[in-house]
């Protein structure tokens, strides 16, 4: 399938096989993503290996991006497992877990400063959102408007809160100091708030290959403020729907995601729509047409790149969904009289 638009899939327990990458390279996927904020770095090492040595033997040259944690915090349940939490249900936020209570913890730990009785957190994407009704030292505790499952290594959003924890976190560090021995094309950077924060991730990578290109995740509302010169300096953007559907009226996605990209477009930077495009796909063998229709409208828009995140990393169906997006990517890029995109850019580019 000859198409232009790339697709980039999440790598997780669903697409490690050597026989399930192989068929979603062959159904078209461009670039694979490693997600560094989940499993261990050894995992990551070994099946970024066995997707480098399986696409040199089947003749396909395939990308591959690393996702670095950066300022977004991430909560740790007790032993890994689920957590169901029941609407009016109080959920607690400490330093360690406590029997008979529903305790997660949070990462870095560092976050635990910035949250305030009153304040509104949300977790799972967005879909629980939960008040916080005590704050003592060493245990916060809030109430959850509704009943949900709290999974292992979820992101918490505090919406239009101040987040001032240092762009890299521990674990990107850890990451960045053995980025030798897997050698990614690129670096995907969460929460950006600013120019600074990619200079700093830059000056890193540039002590150990400025080769290695800097893709930054739009996911909150400093980074809406700062969107011009967050693309003049990175490498290609990432529009991370989840959090960034979560920092702005839901109303605004849309209107946003367009915007952003006909700013790449201007500088000549690829641009990535992730998030949801064939979510319903972890379970289903077909997507359901707003799915089709949002996959569709972002070719048109002129995105560089569709992501697929959970549907081939945890879903039931990872090379079928690969196999659908190719052939609704492909259908909208030859779609000559409702695809007009004139390319006009401040940064022409030689091909």
């Amino acid at each position: 399938m000859n198409k232009k638009t790339k697709i980039m899939a999440t790598v997780g327990p669903a697409s490690e096989s050597e026989e399930v990458l192989t068929q979603m390279m062959e159904q078209g996927v461009n670039i694979f993503r490693f997600n560094l904020k989940h499993n261990v770095f050894e995992w990551h090492k070994k099946t970024i290996n066995k997707v480098k040595n399986i696409a040199s033997k089947i003749g396909i040259e395939v990308g591959i991006l690393i996702d670095l944690q950066g300022p977004e915090i991430r909560i740790e349940t007790d032993k890994g497992g689920d957590v169901e939490i029941e609407a009016e249900e109080s959920l607690f936020i400490g330093n360690k877990f406590i029997k008979d209570k529903k305790v997660i913890k949070i990462d870095p730990v560092l976050a635990i400063k910035n949250i305030k009785l009153g304040d509104l957190v949300y977790l799972n994407n967005g879909e629980l959102k939960l008040k916080v009704i005590k704050n003592s030292k060493n245990l916060i505790e809030l109430k959850s408007e509704s009943s949900g499952i709290i999974k292992n290594r979820k992101s918490l959003n505090m919406v239009s809160k101040n987040n001032n924890l240092p762009i890299l976190a521990r674990r990107d560090l850890e990451v960045l100091a053995r980025l030798n021995q897997i050698n990614p094309d690129f670096v995907a950077l969460s929460f950006v708030r600013n120019k600074k924060d990619i200079e700093i991730l830059k000056a890193l990578l540039q002590k150990i290959d400025n080769k290695i290109k800097v893709v930054s995740k739009i996911e909150n509302l400093e980074a809406l403020k700062n969107i011009n010169e967050i693309i003049k300096i990175s490498d290609g953007i990432m529009i991370a729907r989840g959090d960034l559907g979560i920092e702005v009226p839901i109303r605004e996605l849309a209107f946003w995601q367009k915007k952003i990209i006909d700013l790449c477009r201007k500088e000549s930077k690829p641009v990535i729509v992730a998030t949801q495009m064939l979510g319903s796909m972890s379970q289903n063998l077909q997507p359901t047409r707003a799915e089709a229709t949002d996959v569709s409208n972002a070719v048109f828009d002129g995105t560089d790149v569709l992501m697929l995140s959970e549907e081939t990393s945890t879903g039931k169906h990872p090379v079928r969904v690969v196999k659908e997006m190719s052939s609704i990517a492909n259908f909208c890029e030859n779609a000559k009289e409702i695809r007009d995109i004139t390319i006009v850019t401040e940064t022409p580019t030689e091909v």
